[in-house]
């Protein structure tokens, strides 16, 4: 099958990944970026690809300037979980790191650390509707959307490097509207150095920030468990992806 599924976008299914048992499940998980706008045809195209289910990982502020078609949608079920907060992304420690940043593992590793009630309720929701095909955007679908792939896909026994890999690919799909964002953002005078860290994904940080989980957590499990997950939930979690 095409991982991609609307060419141009971010919108990618995460199935026939090698896992222990075999490989992860296709039409189960997608991971998208929002698309502005969503034509008829695009939306038409997810619902003919299996979409069930669709999480919202934006705060209020962003919906509010870039609505998501499907909510109120009859024709699946749409729940918008912030990943980040309001409070906490407008916050003064949310932009200082987010001007100041080296590489986007300090942007993942802020959001595992600092949002984890969030990411707990995020996870929960999925594995609530885990029989049903699931679809997870931010805006990007980069940082909170790879956080949240990266937890479901080292459940499901997915290697490091794939994950890694999963992560790096947004560079590529989003190639040309992040070359136009950071034109545009350089001709009217802004830091284009920092906007360049902002938009990569490099398998390198992915990989810093599953250290991280390691090092802090004692792995992505124990951080699941950690952000409220009980056994039935993580093993509804591991059904959704593995055969």
């Amino acid at each position: 099958m095409q991982r991609l599924i609307i060419p141009g976008s971010n919108i990618r299914d995460v199935g026939g990944y090698a896992t222990p048992s075999g490989q992860t499940r296709w039409r189960a998980l997608v991971r998208a970026n929002l698309l502005i706008p969503w034509s008829p045809q695009e939306q038409q195209t997810l619902l003919d690809y299996g979409v069930k289910l669709i999480i919202d990982l934006r705060d209020d502020f962003e919906i509010a300037e870039r609505p998501n078609p499907f909510a109120g949608s009859t024709q699946l079920t749409y729940l918008n979980l912030p990943l980040i907060g309001r409070e906490r992304h407008l916050g003064s420690a949310f932009v200082t790191l987010r001007d100041t940043l080296r590489d986007n593992s300090e942007l993942n590793i802020f959001m595992l650390d600092e949002c984890r009630p969030n990411i707990g309720a995020i996870l929960a929701a999925i594995a609530a509707h885990s029989t049903r095909a699931t679809l997870i955007h931010c805006s990007g679908g980069k940082d909170r959307t790879g956080i949240i792939t990266m937890l479901l896909l080292a459940l499901a026994g997915v290697d490091e490097a794939t994950i890694c890999a999963d992560y790096a690919q947004t560079k590529e799909c989003l190639a040309v509207p992040f070359a136009r964002y950071l034109a545009d953002t350089e001709a009217a005078g802004g830091d284009g150095a920092q906007l360049r860290r902002l938009l990569d994904s490099t398998p390198e940080a992915m990989a810093a920030t599953l250290a991280h989980v390691r090092a802090r957590y004692g792995g992505v499990e124990a951080y699941v468990r950690a952000c409220g997950l009980d056994n039935a939930q993580i093993a509804a979690l591991r059904g959704l992806l593995l055969q």
